[in-house]
């Protein structure tokens, strides 16, 4: 949860979605170059979790933890947590973030918050604190109730 909440990662994927956003037009027809930012932008985001939880967990590796999150039950997932990193990972939702961005919006933002109890030292579930939704059909402009695009809000 912390590694895809942190404002680094924000800035990560903001200063990515600047950089290409020029790119990107409202078509239906997708350029090549589409593809190959894609790609690059999977990689960023699966190269700065994979750092985050390397530095988190003694012994972490990628291809454990995809095994592990494999073998575990719905009921053992932050669902908020995973649908957020799969609509990360989608081209369609890629594709409006850049256009988005493109035409002068601030870019991906994510939040949540828990509160801590004071002398406490595990950190709270985070679990229904952070509501994703898929981004909206609606298409470039297009936002959540929050005003966000993709429709990322806190609870």
């Amino acid at each position: 949860q912390e590694a895809v909440l942190d404002d680094s990662f924000q800035e990560l994927l903001n200063g990515f979605c600047r950089e290409h956003c020029h790119h990107f037009e409202d078509t239906e027809e997708n350029k090549f170059i589409y593809t190959d930012l894609f790609n690059q932008y999977s990689a960023l985001i699966e190269g700065h979790l994979e750092e985050q939880m390397t530095a988190a967990i003694p012994g972490f590796t990628m291809s454990g933890f995809l095994e592990e999150l494999s073998t575990r039950g719905e009921d053992e997932i932050d669902c908020a947590v995973l649908e957020l990193l799969i609509s990360l990972t989608d081209f369609l939702s890629f594709k409006q973030q850049m256009l988005l961005v493109k035409e002068g919006d601030p870019g991906l933002s994510l939040s949540g918050t828990a509160p801590i109890q004071e002398g406490a030292t595990e950190r709270p579930d985070l679990d229904g604190l952070l509501t994703v939704t898929p981004a909206s059909p609606g298409g470039p402009g297009a936002s959540g109730a929050s005003g966000v695009p993709g429709g990322y809000k806190p609870r």
